[in-house]
């Protein structure tokens, strides 16, 4: 006895509908990873900078210039957020970022074992705030 067509195509449709969902859910789980690595990466190194700046002996240390300093000295707590992808090259990582609603450069360098330093801080003087 032969298959009914209705029976042939319902079978071959939900196939079709089972290997569709299988990569919509694939793509969607692809892409929520590559927005994830963004979001985390921004966060260490605002978690950097905070750490790194949290103790007020270390403000000279990291300001490029005075300005810098006496800005960043000025603050009780440190809100950090990077406005920028990376602009550095090799082992130098170069953000733009605000702490506390100011535009600051902000430089990080990539230690050997894979690690990440804060390097300077300065201030953006001529940006808008």
């Amino acid at each position: 006895m032969r298959k009914s067509k209705k029976t042939s195509w319902s079978s071959i449709i939900s196939k079709i509908l089972i290997i569709l969902t299988i990569l919509i859910t694939l793509f969607f789980i692809f892409w929520r990873i590559i927005c994830l690595k963004d979001t985390y990466n921004n966060y260490s190194l605002s978690k950097i900078v905070t750490t790194s700046i949290k103790k007020k002996s270390n403000l000279k240390k990291y300001s490029a210039d005075v300005a810098t300093y006496n800005s960043l000295k000025s603050f009780h707590r440190y809100t950090v957020k990077m406005d920028s992808d990376d602009q550095g090259s090799q082992n130098l990582l170069y953000y733009v970022g605000t702490i506390n609603q100011h535009s600051y450069g902000i430089t990080f360098t990539t230690l050997t074992n894979g690690r990440i330093k804060l390097q300077e801080i300065e201030l953006y003087k001529n940006m808008q705030n």
